[in-house]
């Protein structure tokens, strides 16, 4: 399935589609829901973001992003480079399965139960919580910095939001950290012919972006994403 994501996409339909961008608010207001029953102030999303800087991006699909995450387990649980496997094998791995558990166990310890609070064993940091959880095809990370990933409570759960909501700054941080792991130049085009050769064709020995190259592509596009998203005061939305 497709996966594109973008920054800005609101006030380019409020220039374009003035009609029908109060559809597009909709999810915005579906968005503060969940924000209010959080105890955490609303987002108002700008309107004013020039053509020239709105972003948006094609992810490798659903498939490019678990390659992401796979990439971030391996890194937390083993301290190693994933082997490269075909794009259908990116989804299921036990090793991302083991950090989803270990995500799982410090959010409980984070959020004991009144009996639990004394006994819990302080909380280890749940490295990757942003990127790991967050639906593969909607919803949005906010500009704002918050530790925890904002659950959505409803049930049904609400359209559009994907059933949680994330941090871009703290994507931010944990897309940079992989992107040492594996030397991904930090200033590199995402849309340059280099990034799209090693994603068609990647090397077996060679620099390590490279032999990640799917892995890579989906980092470098998550990190302009978010830089976009802090620098714009807007969310960045998966579609």
């Amino acid at each position: 399935m497709g996966l594109t994501i973008g920054v800005g996409f609101l006030a380019r339909e409020a220039r374009d589609n003035a009609e029908e961008v109060a559809i597009f608010k909709e999810s915005f207001d579906l968005l503060n829901e969940v924000l209010a029953e959080a105890g955490m102030p609303p987002h108002h999303e700008p309107l004013d973001i020039p053509d020239s800087e709105v972003f948006d991006a094609q992810m490798l699909g659903y498939g490019g992003l678990h390659a992401v995450r796979r990439l971030a387990a391996y890194y937390v649980c083993e301290g190693r480079l994933p082997a490269q496997v075909r794009y259908d094998q990116y989804a299921e791995d036990p090793v991302t399965a083991t950090l989803y558990q270990e995500i799982q166990k410090n959010l409980e310890f984070d959020h004991p139960q009144p009996a639990e609070r004394l006994s819990a064993p302080k909380a280890t940091p749940s490295l990757f919580q942003h990127l790991m959880l967050h639906s593969d095809a909607e919803g949005f990370y906010l500009p704002t910095d918050f530790e925890h990933v904002i659950f959505d409570g409803a049930q049904p759960q609400r359209e559009g939001i994907g059933g949680m909501v994330g941090s871009a700054p703290r994507l931010l941080k944990e897309c940079l950290t992989l992107a040492r792991f594996i030397n991904l130049p930090l200033d590199i085009d995402i849309e340059s012919e280099e990034m799209w050769d090693v994603v068609d064709d990647p090397p077996s020995q060679g620099e390590l972006w490279k032999i990640c190259g799917v892995e890579a592509f989906g980092i470098a596009r998550l990190i302009r994403g978010c830089e976009a998203a802090i620098q714009h005061k807007a969310v960045l939305g998966f579609f």
